[in-house]
């Protein structure tokens, strides 16, 4: 049958079954891994400053240099992932988190760590496209987006088991040892070494890249895996007749969310570059008049998004370490953290509504910005940090509704963009956002010095979330299909 031919329906027919759960959960590793890091490393400053001597400057900048490192991977990452595949990228950046993040634990000096925490985020910034991209891309269309949902439920699982380490071993956010902070960095990367050899074993390629390669033959291999893996085989017994349909490989690669089609003069052109997208085709695309302010407005959203997300989770934890109540530092750390699980819950219910994506990230971003102000409101009425119950459940909510607008945008990203330049773009968008993760760290500590007031730094998220609801009309364009869409999405949203 000629409509079985077509990548999008082979992957209806083969379904959603175990093969995508193992994925989202061996590809979810490294968001657990990357949270669990960021919790960490913020976590374990101030006991660094002690037995280190370091200054609210170089701090801040030991903090940023993991996102300088996320920033230069990202870039790299996406790139390559373009090139060679995405599952190899994958693959190393499991390995480079391993290695540099066990060797980070033996560090001696500020300076070594700087070396090691740049490497450790390089890796987890190459990843993260990739990740996107496999998830999006080896199942149907209306699974795609759950299914990057629910891998960052891995995201709240890795701030909870930061969490977890730092009330086991430094339940005050100090070390007078200079052993326990080794001991948590060591078992924050233990996640990424269970997972690699199941990830080694039974990851697969993903078919879209395959065939936007040209590399049909090995994108068939990887179907009839995934089918025979989810026990759905007999759904797909039409597969092999590609081989015999040359003409109609470039129908193979569809844009699975993008609204970019080629007139049908066009066709046999358009193929031909698909089929083999060099370096500079991709970069043309995001260039292009369709997509440039798209890649401009989401570079700056992921901006925003890290600033408000990162910032809050290095300023959280030397907030709580000024409240006077009897509850650990770690363990009211642990409650904030918390938010991340309903801010996939929120994320989840968004994306079964019928609203465009646009519409989606404008709701939340605007009660980030509300949330914010509460915050900047409750620390200005609060100097003295007494009502410990109010700080924290405000400081939940603002973590889950930022976590929310970041997996929304992560969404988004992993559709709007055509497959031959996927990869590239997230990751320039998303590397784009790590200069708000970077500047962070430095802009509080920086706010803190001057003006002793941490407050000042949520005013500012307040400011910047406004800018990003306008960003969002006024440079974003549009998933095609969106609302056709959402009947689909509901239901698979229903079955999951």
């Amino acid at each position: 049958h000629a409509d079985a031919m077509w990548l999008d329906e082979a992957l209806e027919n083969i379904g959603v079954g175990r093969y995508q759960w193992l994925q989202c959960l061996l590809l979810g590793g490294v968001m657990l891994v990357d949270s669990a890091e960021v919790l960490v490393c913020s976590s374990i400053l101030g006991a660094l400053e002690i037995s280190w001597g370091l200054t609210p400057l170089m701090k801040g900048t030991l903090m940023s240099t993991v996102f300088v490192g996320v920033f230069v991977g990202g870039l790299i990452g996406g790139h390559v992932a373009d090139i060679i595949g995405r599952r190899p990228v994958a693959l190393m950046t499991y390995s480079g988190i391993i290695i540099f993040g066990i060797g980070s634990a033996f560090c001696q000096g500020p300076e070594s760590m700087i070396a090691f925490r740049f490497l450790t985020g390089m890796c987890f910034g190459g990843g993260v496209s990739p990740i996107i991209a496999l998830l999006m891309e080896s199942m149907p269309k209306a699974a795609g987006e759950h299914f990057v949902n629910l891998a960052y439920m891995w995201w709240a699982f890795g701030e909870l088991y930061a969490c977890s380490l730092l009330i086991l071993f430094m339940p005050d956010l100090a070390d007078a040892t200079d052993r326990s902070w080794r001991q948590i960095v060591v078992l924050s990367v233990m996640p990424s070494a269970g997972m690699f050899l199941p990830m080694y074993l039974t990851l697969q390629e993903s078919p879209v890249f395959l065939l936007a390669k040209g590399r049909k033959e090995e994108a068939i291999a990887v179907l009839s895996f995934i089918a025979n893996f989810n026990g759905t085989a007999d759904r797909i017994h039409d597969l092999r007749d590609l081989e015999e349909q040359p003409s109609e490989a470039s129908a193979l690669v569809p844009d699975r969310g993008s609204s970019t089609a080629a007139p049908a003069g066009q066709r046999d052109d358009d193929a031909s570059s698909t089929t083999q997208p060099s370096s500079r085709n991709q970069w043309a695309i995001m260039a292009s008049p369709e997509y440039r302010w798209t890649v401009v407005g989401c570079s700056y959203l992921c901006m925003d998004v890290n600033f408000v997300y990162y910032g809050a989770s290095y300023a959280f934890p030397q907030i709580f370490r000024l409240f006077h109540s009897t509850l650990k530092p770690a363990k009211q750390l642990f409650i904030a953290s918390a938010g991340c699980a309903p801010g996939v819950l929120l994320s989840s219910i968004l994306l079964t509504c019928k609203m465009s994506h646009r519409d989606r990230n404008v709701l939340v971003i605007a009660v980030v910005a509300c949330l914010n102000i509460g915050f900047t409101m409750m620390c200005e009425g609060d100097p003295e940090h007494r009502y410990v119950a109010s700080c924290l459940t405000s400081a939940l909510m603002l973590k889950a509704c930022a976590n929310a607008s970041m997996i929304l945008l992560y969404v988004y990203l992993g559709m709007v963009f055509p497959p031959a330049c996927r990869c590239t773009a997230v990751a320039f968008c998303i590397a784009g956002g790590r200069i708000g993760s970077i500047l962070a760290p430095i802009v509080y500590e920086e706010i803190l010095t001057h003006y002793y007031r941490s407050s000042m730094y949520f005013g500012l998220c307040t400011f910047t979330s406004i800018f990003a609801m306008l960003i969002i009309r006024l440079m974003l364009r549009e998933v095609d299909g969106d609302n056709e869409h959402a009947r689909a999405a509901t239901e698979v949203a229903s079955a999951l």
